[in-house]
């Protein structure tokens, strides 16, 4: 470790003002977008489901996965879940009601104290379908007007694109699930339609989207209301298969992420009488503490290869290593940027 006259700590200067970034310190903070999905990807055009978890809890809600489940890359990208009110189109499941189960567990989520239905397009709705994006791809949020969901519809076999209206709107509605913008058909290459009837619900702060199951029947054929108990397939597991249709012909799931990094640049700046000597064993021999190395005399000669930032308890938080040392003499000064994210 190089020593700075005796000393092996140099301090910052400190922030004085906030809005004023001192010499040495300098806060910042940036947007980071990436891929919603497995490995960073942005569009996921490969859609399967999880069998093992489809026949124990499909009932509830189905995961699904970018590979089939013989894979080892093969992870869940997002579940999708159908909700009623009064538990209608349910599996009955020992007595019990599914889709009521999954209805109030999302107006528990989603919706404000006292607000009882889901209201798409000014209208209460006594059911809904869900996807749920897989909290860890989320971060902090689904990156508004930058999702793309295509649906290839059962009456045309045409494939439909839906996208929130982030960009008609620079004051969302917000509750206690944070941001709500209205999913209406659009890409995010054109945006989205101006004028066109919402279909849904986009939660970005959440990672949920919320689905108008009778547009989705009248204009799409998807997905029906069913009162029926004893159906043999479910509301979500329909829904599923206009999702996977459209991504069998390259219509995939499009969706980014975002998240905002907090990072301080600390500029160490080595002097040219500073950290020219080491407190390495190796580098003195005998009792007097001479120069292993005669011609260092009156010419030092070290190489920098770490950074350690320290509290005012002298205790070390972060090591930083240079790609390549660095030389150091009386007549060298440098300066090393260092940047901590967190």
């Amino acid at each position: 470790m190089a020593v700075i006259s005796g000393q092996i700590y140099r301090t910052f200067d400190p922030i004085v003002n906030p809005n004023i970034p001192s010499d040495d310190i300098v806060p910042d903070k940036q947007a980071i977008s990436t891929g919603l999905w497995s490995n960073g990807v942005g569009t996921l055009l490969d859609l399967f489901l999880d069998p093992v978890q489809s026949a124990s809890s499909g009932v509830y809600y189905l995961n699904v996965l970018n590979n089939p489940t013989s894979s080892v890359s093969s992870e869940v990208q997002f579940a999708i879940a159908y909700g009623h009110r009064l538990g209608s189109g349910s599996l009955i499941l020992n007595q019990q009601y599914p889709t009521k189960a999954v209805y109030s567990q999302y107006k528990n989520i989603l919706l404000d104290p006292g607000d009882t239905y889901f209201t798409i397009n000014s209208v209460n709705k006594d059911h809904i379908i869900v996807i749920n994006i897989e909290r860890a791809r989320v971060k902090e949020k689904i990156d508004p007007g930058n999702w793309q969901l295509n649906i290839s519809s059962s009456k045309d076999t045409k494939i439909y694109s839906f996208i929130d209206d982030s960009g008609q709107t620079t004051s969302p509605t917000s509750g206690k699930a944070g941001r709500v913008f209205n999913i209406l058909s659009g890409s995010i290459a054109a945006g989205s339609c101006s004028g066109a009837t919402a279909i849904g619900l986009a939660y970005p702060d959440m990672g949920l989207l919320i689905f108008n199951p009778d547009v989705l029947s009248s204009s799409y054929g998807i997905v029906c209301n069913n009162s029926a108990s004893d159906t043999a397939i479910g509301n979500h597991e329909k829904f599923f298969y206009g999702l996977q249709a459209a991504s069998s012909a390259s219509a995939g799931f499009i969706a980014r992420n975002e998240e905002e990094v907090s990072s301080t640049h600390y500029f160490v700046r080595v002097k040219n009488r500073e950290f020219n000597f080491s407190n390495n064993p190796t580098f003195i021999s005998g009792t007097y503490g001479d120069f292993w190395n005669q011609d260092m005399i009156k010419n030092p000669t070290v190489y920098i290869t770490t950074v350690g930032l320290y509290n005012n308890s002298n205790e070390l938080l972060a090591v930083a290593k240079l790609s390549q040392p660095l030389k150091k003499t009386f007549n060298r000064e440098t300066i090393v940027r260092v940047k901590l994210d967190y």
